[in-house]
């Protein structure tokens, strides 16, 4: 009796990681039928799915947030910055990038690029509102400000112990001749709008496929491990891909996967910039929202379009992804957005 009981042990786990797989939703690829959404921050808060893209570059309104009850289905509820909002310390008509939301101590934040009109810096700008759609108030200087190389892509890394950290890449690559491109980490002040104490060093470019960047970082803790998410190469061309390195040490040293575990294939070319975020109704289970472009629209009139794909996990505790579902015909959706 015995004997069958350890051959039928081994069964039923199979059976209940196939039955629990098996429900997870296939999505209809892009999520969102907006053919300009790019650097998606994502993020639950009282029963929606909210995400928030860089979208435009005039003195409009600045950050379109969409929200969902499923991840598959969204409508635009509100922008981070309405028109009349926008920060006065960034140029209205240049390099607004990267929005992301992110809940400090009970509070909602918005953290984001911005190009400094006087000095013509890259920055990491911060805004707070009473909701999470906003509108959100400038804090009226920017957050993050790096006179030799611009600042950009900034995301939020919650710790044990209830601390936050402010995580953000250096710019190098746009510097002539480019400079390693750091992400650095700094701890948050309880307010979330001030920097505190010295900032770390995490990852630098040092892998062939990343090129001349590694960008867009996005961290989760998931059992021993803080997963450091990010991206590498071109953004615009079909050698984007994303990759990981891991701690269990929020500020490393981090471990780096080796190649990335999302890359160009199918009908969908340089995906990147990620956010990863828990599924609500499947827990335990994480949903990695990207943006990519269609094969026949690499880096043209902007559309990058934003897509959804579940990670699984390695024996070994890494993320790894399926490639890219595209349920809804590309030709088809293009042909939609032109109209």
């Amino acid at each position: 009796m015995k004997q069958k009981h350890f051959i039928l042990l081994p069964c039923l786990l199979l059976f209940l990681f196939v039955s629990l797989t098996s429900s997870l939703k296939i999505f209809n690829n892009p999520i969102i039928l907006v053919k300009n959404s790019p650097d998606p921050g994502a993020i639950f808060h009282g029963g929606f799915y909210y995400v928030v893209t860089t979208a435009g570059q005039s003195d409009t309104s600045k950050f379109p947030i969409h929200r969902s009850k499923d991840l598959q289905h969204w409508e635009l509820v509100s922008y981070v910055f309405p028109k009349g909002h926008l920060p006065k310390w960034a140029n209205p008509k240049s390099s607004f990038w990267a929005p992301e939301l992110h809940v400090v101590n009970g509070k909602f934040m918005v953290y984001y690029t911005g190009r400094e009109q006087k000095s013509g810096i890259l920055c990491i700008g911060v805004g707070t509102a009473e909701h999470i759609t906003g509108p959100y108030k400038d804090r009226g200087t920017p957050l993050i400000k790096n006179h030799t190389v611009g600042s950009i892509d900034a995301t939020v890394m919650a710790v044990d112990g209830g601390d936050y950290y402010l995580v953000w890449k250096d710019d190098g690559n746009g510097n002539n001749p480019p400079l390693p491109t750091w992400i650095w980490a700094q701890k948050l002040s309880a307010n979330g709008l001030e920097v505190t104490g010295g900032k770390t060093q995490l990852i630098r470019n040092t892998l062939a496929w990343e090129a001349n960047l590694v960008e867009g970082p996005w961290v989760i803790k998931r059992n021993d491990y803080y997963y450091l998410f990010y991206s590498g190469h071109s953004y615009c061309d079909k050698t984007y891909a994303v990759g990981v390195a891991r701690s269990k040490n929020p500020l490393g040293p981090y471990e780096k996967k080796g190649d990335p575990i999302l890359k160009t294939g199918g009908q969908w070319s340089g995906p990147g910039h990620c956010s990863v975020i828990e599924d609500h109704e499947n827990a335990g289970n994480f949903v990695m929202i990207y943006h990519a472009w269609h094969k026949e629209k690499i880096c043209g009139k902007n559309h990058r379009l934003l897509v959804a794909n579940y990670i699984t996990w390695t024996t070994d505790g890494w993320p790894q992804m399926k490639s890219i579902n595209a349920r809804i015909n590309g030709e088809e959706f293009l042909r939609a957005l032109e109209k």
